[in-house]
Formats: C-alpha cells, sequence, structure tokens
C-alpha cells in the first residue's frame, strides 16, 4: 500500500485495486453474486491508528492476522 513516501495516497490505491478485483472476477462475479456487486463500491476508511507492516515480504499474512484481531475483538 501507498505510504508517505509515495505519491498515491492509500485510498487512492485501494480504489485502483478495488476496480482491478471488479475486472479480473468479472465472470465470476456475473455468476455468483447479486445484480450490481462491485468491490469497488465498498467504501474505503482510513484509519490513521491501523498498524503497518514493517517489511515488503508478508502483506498477506499481515492482513489475515490484523483481520483475526478485529474479528476476535482485539482491535475495534
Amino acid at each position: 500500500m501507498a505510504t508517505t513516501r509515495h505519491k498515491v495516497p492509500r485510498a487512492n490505491a485501494t480504489a485502483e485495486m478495488l476496480q482491478t478485483l471488479d475486472i479480473l472476477f468479472m465472470f465470476d462475479i456475473k455468476m455468483g453474486m447479486p445484480e450490481g456487486f462491485k468491490f469497488s463500491n465498498f467504501k474505503i476508511r482510513v484509519l490513521p491508528e491501523v498498524l503497518q507492516q514493517s517489511n515488503r515480504t508478508d502483506g498477506g499474512l499481515f492482513v489475515m492476522k490484523f483481520m483475526e484481531s478485529i474479528y476476535l475483538g482485539e482491535v475495534g
């Protein structure tokens, strides 16, 4: 994700990624999701208190552990 070093703000980078998911999964969305479903319609909230990954190698694991901590009520 973009950080202060990058020129593209995180919210903009995320919006672009969601649009890419709409394209990549176009067929799957048409076959298995409700009419009008789009990843790009997801609301993007940038929260300053969210932990940041400290390296470039384990982003997927970082996201899964962060989502797990939200689910378990460890993060508000």
